[in-house]
């Protein structure tokens, strides 16, 4: 199943580029009308069951060790940041005017 957006964008001769496919996503199905989204079904050797999570449902107790529901890509502690930008920015410039 592709979106308008991703067969528009892919075009009719690469349009099986993640199989064959098997219709378009109604605008109901979308958030936005040029969302570009693919549902695909994984084949028998990408399918690996002990590698797989069960889901029950979404919302709830999110697990302790998952960013479950947070609008994140990737969180790091604020201490991080400030040693990078401390190593990146402060350590050069400091290092530039000192002389």
């Amino acid at each position: 199943m592709l979106s308008p957006a991703t067969l528009t964008a892919l075009g009719r001769s690469r349009a099986d580029l993640f199989g064959r496919v098997a219709g378009v996503i109604a605008p109901s199905g979308l958030e936005s009308p040029g969302e570009r989204r693919v549902y695909l079904r994984p084949t028998r050797a990408a399918f690996d069951p002990h590698r797989m999570v069960a889901v029950s449902g979404f919302g709830g107790n999110a697990p302790q060790d998952a960013f479950y529901g947070l609008p994140t890509l990737n969180a790091v502690r604020t201490s991080e940041v400030l040693t990078m930008l401390a190593a990146t920015v402060v350590v050069p410039w400091l290092s530039a005017h000192a002389m």
